[in-house]
């Protein structure tokens, strides 16, 4: 890898600112809802593409480096979801050239959706690329998310990300799966092509924990090694390492094993040059005690700073985004909780809340 100067990849967010059960059918249906991910390794050449459909069908992709040759084929597995949610199909794409454009489409043999297309991932840790960091895009009634969010979305995606990070709070009430069926409907417009990787938030969370919840079944996310499920992960890309942490689930130790979790984490990538970590309750915020109205929330809600924080420090995590609270906010470099001078000393705090819901 080549040796270079350590440029801030550019971190778009929505505020514009600038940082470098359905039951079997006896008739096959179209696939519906088709997203990509980034896998836990490999990312510059693997992807993970799920979509889903009424029945349990077979699990096929097609895909090609270009859009009139779809002649290479992947299978993968299929796991029946909670009610309308239906089939989800996963397959995981590997041995894919670096840095270039891959078309696909997914289906059962017969039905087949539409071409898509993503960017594969890149390893040089010179070659500069762009990330768009987000949250909150819930709506404020029972419709899932915020209807504002479509257009928000397409903003989001003109720089052409190479993944999109959002902080949490996804529908309005995650027990109500019609909400994730319009969240996957409205989702679809760029998922496709532009891997969405969330963090839990308080609205999304679930009546079970883990693999049973709907949020769960619908994000194909990397596994931890610590219990195995993907409340929260990490994933390298090119010179950058990203971790979402739950700040809504695996909380009864005190983040304790997550905790420990990111330590490992961060020490066997110490290498990455810049580091990033994502959740939904912010650290640090701005707060109004409004007393009978509940528009904002405290910093450090749950009581994750006591443990998160040293670890930021102790690896120099370079920028933790957060949600929750509806609007933009830029902390100064800070460490222990204090400012410092400069970003070189160390974490920025942002709270990126304004995807949709109410600001």
């Amino acid at each position: 890898m080549r040796s270079c100067r350590r440029h801030l990849p550019r971190a778009v967010l929505p505020t514009a600112l600038v940082l470098f059960c359905a039951l079997p059918s006896l008739a096959t249906a179209a696939p519906k809802w088709l997203r990509v991910s980034i896998p836990a390794n490999d990312a510059a050449h693997s992807m993970v593409v799920a979509w889903n459909t009424e029945a349990d069908e077979p699990t096929e992709v097609l895909y090609g480096l270009s859009e009139g040759k779809i002649d290479l084929k992947a299978t993968g597995q299929s796991f029946q979801a909670k009610g309308p949610l239906g089939w989800v199909h996963e397959v995981t794409l590997t041995d894919l050239p670096q840095d270039v454009q891959v078309y696909y489409r997914v289906g059962d043999g017969s039905t087949w959706s539409t071409i898509q297309h993503f960017r594969s991932g890149i390893v040089d840790g010179c070659t500069p690329f762009v990330f768009v960091a987000g949250g909150d895009h819930r709506s404020d009634d029972s419709a899932g998310p915020n209807p504002k969010w479509e257009s928000i979305l397409q903003q989001m995606t003109e720089s052409e990300p190479r993944f999109m990070l959002e902080s949490g709070d996804l529908v309005h009430d995650g027990d109500d799966y019609v909400q994730w069926v319009n969240h996957m409907k409205m989702a679809e417009l760029r998922t496709p092509t532009y891997p969405l990787m969330p963090a839990i938030g308080n609205h999304d969370d679930d009546a079970v924990t883990g693999d049973g919840a709907a949020y769960n079944q619908l994000f194909a996310l990397p596994r931890n090694d610590a219990d195995n499920t993907e409340d929260f992960y990490s994933f390298t890309y090119g010179n950058v390492f990203v971790a979402a942490l739950s700040t809504q689930t695996n909380k009864d130790d005190g983040f304790a094993k997550q905790a420990k979790w990111l330590d490992a984490e961060l020490t066997k990538h110490a290498d990455k040059t810049w580091k990033f970590v994502f959740y939904h309750h912010p650290s640090y915020t701005s707060y109004i005690d409004l007393k009978v109205l509940d528009l904002n929330h405290p910093p450090n809600e749950v009581g994750q700073n006591p443990i998160f924080v040293p670890i930021f420090d102790k690896h120099h995590v370079d920028i933790v985004f957060a949600g929750h609270n509806h609007f933009y906010e830029r902390f100064a470099p800070m460490k222990a909780g204090k400012p410092v001078s400069s970003p070189a000393e160390g974490t920025i705090y942002i709270t990126s809340g304004g995807t949709g819901a109410f600001t």
